[in-house]
């Protein structure tokens, strides 16, 4: 297999980017678990805005201190890109030529369950999810109070039932 230039590895970091931040797109990540997701986000960084510059000093960084990672991204991405491929296929809006290649990884799996690794945390999720806790602690705590006092003394029983 060929080598993949600097300029392809910017075009695959461009490629994810989009898929990343498009929220349609985004769930061809959960195709992968989510120790192959951190390594994609490790070496293509799709979470991020990188110019070619700052790419490329990246990849210089990211194989010296993890050389093994490069050929791993290399064979995630693919499966990526045939996720992609895959559910815009399904979706009727082919935007991706196939290869002999990407074909190969075209096959898809039932999944009940689908997991998206994001690389830094989502602070309105975290808010909304929180907001929800407090609500419903909030209405469990009424309820309770409610329920207490609703006390029933034999006083009360005998006095209705005349």
């Amino acid at each position: 297999m060929p080598r993949v230039t600097q300029h392809e590895q910017y075009e695959r970091h461009l490629f994810l980017r989009r898929i990343w931040t498009n929220f349609f797109s985004q769930d061809a990540f959960a195709d992968l678990s989510v120790n192959e997701q951190w390594k994609v986000h490790a070496f293509y960084q799709p979470d991020k805005a990188l110019d070619f510059p700052d790419f490329k000093e990246h990849l210089r960084r990211i194989k010296r201190e993890q050389p093994e990672l490069c050929h791993v991204a290399g064979k995630l991405y693919l499966r990526l890109q045939a996720a992609f491929v895959a559910a815009e296929a399904w979706r009727g809006t082919p935007t991706v030529p196939t290869t002999p290649e990407l074909k190969r990884h075209l096959r898809r799996e039932d999944v009940s369950l689908r997991v998206i690794a994001r690389p830094k945390p989502d602070i309105d999720k975290l808010i909304q999810a929180m907001r929800m806790m407090a609500a419903e602690d909030a209405k469990r705590t009424k309820e309770t109070e409610a329920i207490r006092s609703d006390t029933f003394t034999d006083d009360n029983i005998t006095n209705q039932s005349q």
